[in-house]
This record gives structure tokens, sequence and C-alpha cells, in this order.
């Protein structure tokens, strides 16, 4: 009862015993009773200003506010990081002052009432752009299903057995009827059907997934930052400012690939992937987006990332090293250890028959890879696209890069081949990516147009 207690008590004291000033230069912290505890983050340093309201913020038509700036680069740092809640009024006050660093309109943090800051300014059509809700439901569809597999079928397992013992249905009942179904039906249609109607459950919770959290998505492009607005139940609003964006990912599955659609990604330090509050939170941009149409978005955001370079792939020559991989050998010494238990057990005697689709599952994500993998470079970006299942491509400002470097074994640098690794402003978790089995010669072209 005592730590039920606790919690409400210290929330309350934390905001009795907190107070915020905002000047020209700097945004202090001050807290604490009987520790005080001081923190200074300079405006310059400020990456992004976001809000988010869930079901409790909006019945008290409050909203949270976070600030980040460049010291959580590192997910271990915490001690930057504010989190502030205000009333609506107040928290667009607020924002509007970091985002645009106004220093004639404030009076310490004595809130004046400023209603050209509280204006809502209507943004020219062509600065706005809205995710459609068939674009959403395309997502929800297109997006790979592993992952969800993995947390909804334990959870549906869970919830089919509950329901069983609630209704008092014996084991023996469930197994006679799912009996039956197979000696009514071939095990192997058994098992198609069962497979279907798990990937159709799968589309639909995906679909319902995907229009909750990204209903309304909005993207407003402005002269200094870009505005993304999203979400039903949970609402969120983030501000990056455009001089701390260090680029964008791409990302594609299969189906997204076959259809010319993907995922947009941006590397801001505070948004997405890195942040120790929401580290599952993806750093989307614009979460359905046609390839087509990639170059035109980018660059109209962040002109210095417009694609103009033909990128450099792998040679034929360096295929066999792709077979080089974790992924590969695994499946190859699945395929090995189902023949032998063929072999061995006659119980299992089809068993080579998994490991088999295996190894060839393997194989083909050799391919993807190898097709997948390229990279590019000028005085503007650099980019480089990998992966198998899913493709990933990352565009790079030149500038925000901090290092490249690249890694061969004797046998590859006698022909000239190497895998190229780069190093960038970027959350920690994202801050790196590489081209395998490059020539070394594209190494050295991207190393002369780096600008440290």
């Amino acid at each position: 009862m005592g730590i039920v207690l606790f919690g409400p008590i210290k929330r309350i004291f934390e905001y009795l015993f907190t107070y915020y000033t905002i000047d020209s230069e700097k945004l202090s912290v001050k807290s604490g009773w009987l520790t005080k505890n001081s923190i200074e983050i300079p405006l310059s340093t400020i990456t992004t200003v976001d809000f988010t309201q869930n079901l409790i913020h909006q019945i008290f038509h409050v909203y949270k506010l976070k600030i980040d700036n460049a010291s959580n680069i590192n997910t271990m740092n915490d001690h930057s990081k504010i989190k502030m809640t205000f009333n609506k009024k107040d928290a667009y006050l607020v924002k509007e002052i970091l985002s645009k660093k106004i220093s004639d309109k404030i009076n310490g943090f004595n809130i004046i009432d400023e209603p050209s800051l509280l204006e809502i300014k209507e943004e020219p059509e062509d600065n706005v752009y809205t995710v459609l809700g068939k674009d959403i439901v395309l997502m929800g569809l297109l997006k790979s299903k592993l992952l969800l597999a993995l947390g909804v079928i334990p959870i549906a397992t869970a919830a089919i057995s509950t329901i069983i013992q609630w209704l008092s249905i014996s084991d023996k009942t469930v197994f006679d009827f799912f009996e039956s179904i197979v000696n009514q039906t071939s095990s192997a249609i058994a098992i198609i059907v069962l497979v279907l109607l798990i990937y159709i459950m799968l589309l639909i919770i995906g679909i319902i997934i995907s229009v909750i959290r990204y209903y309304n998505f909005k993207i407003i492009n402005k002269n200094d930052s870009i505005h993304i607005e999203y979400g039903l139940f949970t609402k969120k609003k983030f501000t990056l400012m455009k001089e701390k964006i260090s680029g964008f990912a791409y990302e594609q599955t299969i189906l997204m690939r076959l259809l010319k659609w993907g995922t947009l990604q941006v590397y801001a330090i505070g948004y997405g992937k890195g942040d120790a509050d929401d580290n599952n939170e993806e750093a989307i941009v614009c979460p359905i987006l046609k390839l087509a149409n990639l170059n035109n978005f980018m660059s109209g955001i962040i002109p210095e990332l417009s694609i103009n370079d033909i990128y450099e792939r792998p040679g034929i020559k360096s295929f066999r090293y792709f077979f080089v991989s974790v992924g590969f050998i695994f499946s190859v010494a699945i395929f090995i250890s189902s023949i032998i238990i063929s072999f061995i057990f006659s119980s299992f005697h089809m068993l080579w028959v998994a490991g088999m689709v295996v190894s060839l599952i393997g194989l083909f994500s050799v391919y993807l890879e190898y097709k997948n993998t390229g990279i590019y470079g000028n005085s503007n970006n650099v980019s480089i696209s990998n992966g198998a299942f899913k493709k990933t491509t990352v565009y790079i400002k030149t500038s925000n890069i901090e290092s490249i470097s690249e890694k061969a074994s004797v046998f590859k640098r006698k022909k000239r081949i190497t895998t190229v690794k780069l190093f960038y402003l970027a959350p920690l978790l994202v801050a790196t990516s590489r081209a395998k089995n490059i020539s070394i010669e594209m190494f050295n072209k991207i190393k002369e147009e780096l600008i440290y």
C-alpha cells in the first residue's frame, strides 16, 4: 500500500519543486526539495521538441513535452533529457519558443500572453504531406509479419487455452476435433489451411495496429524544421530542426520492393531508436512512400540529400564471399543435421525436407543480400543499401559522417574487394551502416569526398 501511495506523492513533490527558465541562450531546469538538481541546455543544441498525449492526457487536456539534445546520442545518458507536462496553451508556447529561439518573447518562465505565438498558422498546401488512410492500410498489408507473429501467436495460444478451460472443454475433446479434421483432409492441406488462417489473422492485426498508430499522419515542411504528427489513441507531435537531421533510411520488405513502396525513417538525435524512454519507437518521417516519390520527398526537406549518383554494386567475383555469413552456414548445418536424423530415426524420415527448405531460404537470403548491396558517395551525401529480406537504404549528409572504415581478409584484398563501414551522427543503435564486398576503389572515392 505504501508503494502505491509513494508514486503519486513523489510526482506531486516533483511538480511543486521543479522550475523551468528559458532565456535567449539556454533552457534551465532546477528541481528537488532536499537535494537540489540543476540542468542547463543551450538552445542551439536542441534537436527535437515533441508532444505526446495519451488517453489520460487527453482527458485532462494536457501535453507531455520532451526535449532532446545532441548529448542523447548515448542511450545511457538520461541527464539532459527534459520532460515537462503543460496545458495546451503553455505547451504550444514553450514549443514555439524553443523551436524558433524567440528570445524577445520571453520574460523568464512567467509565460506572457502572446497571441502571435499561439496563433495557428495555415501552412501552404504544397508544404503539407498527409498520408492517406488507404496507404496506411497498405502499409499494414506489406510490412513483415515475423515480429508480429512472434508477439501474437503466444498471446493467442494463451487466450485460446484460457477460453477452453473456461468452457470446461477437455484436452481429449480438442485433440479429437483436430484429429477428425486431419482425417477428413490430407495432412498437407490441413497445414496449408492453418498457415493461411494464421497469415490472414496477422494481416488483419497488422492493419489495425498500423491504422491506430499512424492515424492522420501529417508532415509539415517548414523553412528550418519539419513537424510530424500522428496517432489515434496516443497522439504524438514532433518538431525536428533540419540542421540537426543527419539523413534518412528507406526500408522495404520483399512485398514492398515488388510493389515499389517503402517506409522512410529519419536520423535525428532524440527521435526514434536510441531514445532511452521509448527504445522501440520508430523514427518514422513517412510510414509509406512510393519509391518514385522518394527523391523529391527527401530533397524537399534536405536539399543535400538529392539522389544524383549511380550505385557501385558488388561484382560477380564478389558473389562467393556473401556465402561466408552466419545465417547461411547455420541453414546448411540444419540441413545436414536433418538428413542425419532422417536416416537414424525412421519416425523422422521426412525431416530432411524441412531442412532442405531452411537451406533454400538461406541460399535465397545470400542472393538477396548480394543484389541489395550498393554504395555511392559525393560531396553532398553518401548512400549505402544492404539487407536480405528487408532492404535498408541510408542517405547521409557528407558533412555529418564521423568516420569511414574498411576491412578485408588477405584473399579479398588481393581481389581488391573490401567491406565498407560508415559511422555518422545518429542515435547509437542506428549510427552505423555497412556495404559488404565492395571494390576498394569505391571506398577510396568516398574517403576523398568526406568533410571531417
